[in-house]
C-alpha cells in the first residue's frame, strides 16, 4: 500500500505459526507461516532506506533433510541487506503442536487428541522435526557484498535491546569488511 516509499524502520510480528489449518487471523496468514514470513521479509527489504532496519519475528522449521539455519539463510539471499538471525527458542515439534492447539484450538480433553494427531501427521508429511523461533534483523546496504549471520545458539532477549542490536550489526559489518580485505 506504500509503493515508492522508503523507511528507516520496519517492525513486524506477523502470523507465523506453522499449522495444517488456516482459520485464525492472529496465527495464520492463509499460507504456511514460514512461507508468509519469507515473502514478507523479502518485500520489506525493498522498502528500506540505506541503513534502514527491518526486525521481524518468525518460525522456521527444522526439517530432517534441511537444517533451519540453511532455510532461514536462504530467505536473506539477494536482498541488498545485511542480515542477523537470532535463535530465540527451539522447540520439539510435539511440544510446539500441543502449545498452539491448547492456546488456539481447544482445551477440551476429548478434542485435543484428534487435533494433535492431525497436526503431527502434517508435520510428518512436511518432515518437520523441530520449530525454531527467530528474530530476523535486516539492515539495508546499497553498496558492496552483504552478509548473513545465523546464530545457532539460543539468544535470550529481555527488555529493550535496540542499542545492542545496532552495536552487534556494526561489529559484524566491521568483521565482514576485515574478512574481505
Amino acid at each position: 500500500p506504500v509503493p515508492g516509499e522508503r523507511f528507516d524502520l520496519i517492525l513486524s510480528n506477523p502470523p507465523f505459526v506453522i499449522t495444517p489449518e488456516s482459520h485464525l487471523l492472529l496465527r495464520d496468514s492463509g499460507v504456511r507461516g514460514d512461507m508468509f514470513c519469507k515473502e514478507l521479509l523479502r518485500q520489506s527489504s525493498e522498502f528500506l532506506r540505506e541503513g534502514g532496519v527491518c526486525q521481524m519475528l518468525a518460525n522456521v522449521p527444522h526439517h530432517r533433510q534441511r537444517p533451519w539455519m540453511d532455510e532461514v539463510a536462504s530467505w536473506c539471499e539477494d536482498l541488498g541487506c545485511d542480515a542477523l538471525v537470532l535463535n530465540l527458542r527451539q522447540q520439539a515439534i510435539d511440544d510446539y503442536a500441543m502449545m498452539w492447539i491448547v492456546a488456539t484450538e481447544s482445551q477440551n480433553p476429548r478434542e485435543v487428541p484428534a487435533i494433535f494427531e492431525r497436526w503431527m501427521a502434517f508435520y510428518e508429511r512436511q518432515a518437520i522435526e523441530d520449530m525454531v523461533y527467530v528474530l530476523i534483523v535486516l539492515r539495508r546496504r546499497d553498496a558492496g557484498d552483504t552478509w548473513c549471520v545465523v546464530d545457532r545458539e539460543v539468544t535470550s532477549i529481555a527488555g529493550s535491546c535496540g542499542a545492542e542490536l545496532t552495536q552487534r550489526l556494526a561489529t559484524l559489518a566491521i568483521l565482514h569488511h576485515l574478512h574481505d580485505e
